[in-house]
């Protein structure tokens, strides 16, 4: 369903993308229909993988592709999800499962990151309230804040 809705809200025209002017009281646009269950379909797809790994092990490849495919669109849709938090810790459990059992794969490490970015932004920037548990060969990634990137020239020196 996921990779489905996901196709689906793509196909739409960009003015049916469009929100809804604040204070009405018409119904959800399809869009925003879409993209509830895309974060659900995400977060479920995530939760099981989690499951199945704690219970079986391993996991079939397709299963580990599509739960960084599920971690990328939860990074891509973070603007509209009710529990940041929450889809944060998800993300890190599933990852620190994944780094035990999987082999290393680098799509939801990144996805990961990026979330705890999102939850960190979003919460004043204060890392008090976010532990971050990085085991052994991990690194850490300092983060810069949203909208810095925005301002670099193409032609900055990263070094």
């Amino acid at each position: 369903m996921l990779i489905l809705e996901r196709w689906e809200l793509a196909q739409m025209p960009p003015e049916s993308l469009a929100r809804t002017e604040e204070g009405t009281t018409s119904s959800p646009s399809i869009a925003e229909f879409l993209t509830q269950s895309i974060i659900d379909s995400a977060s479920t797809v995530l939760s099981n993988i989690g499951s199945m790994t704690s219970t079986y092990g391993t996991i079939p490849t397709y299963d580990i592709l599509l739960g960084a495919y599920a971690g990328v669109t939860l990074v891509q849709f973070a603007d509209f999800l009710p529990d940041i938090r929450g889809v944060s810790e998800l993300m890190l459990r599933v990852e620190q499962q994944r780094t035990t059992v999987w082999n290393k794969g680098q799509v939801l490490t990144w996805a990961s990151g990026m979330m705890q970015k999102k939850l960190l932004d979003t919460s004043g920037g204060g890392s008090g309230d976010l532990e971050v548990d990085a085991g052994q060969g991990d690194t850490y990634i300092q983060w810069m804040p949203l909208g810095v990137l925005d301002t670099v020239g193409s032609d900055a020196d990263f070094t």
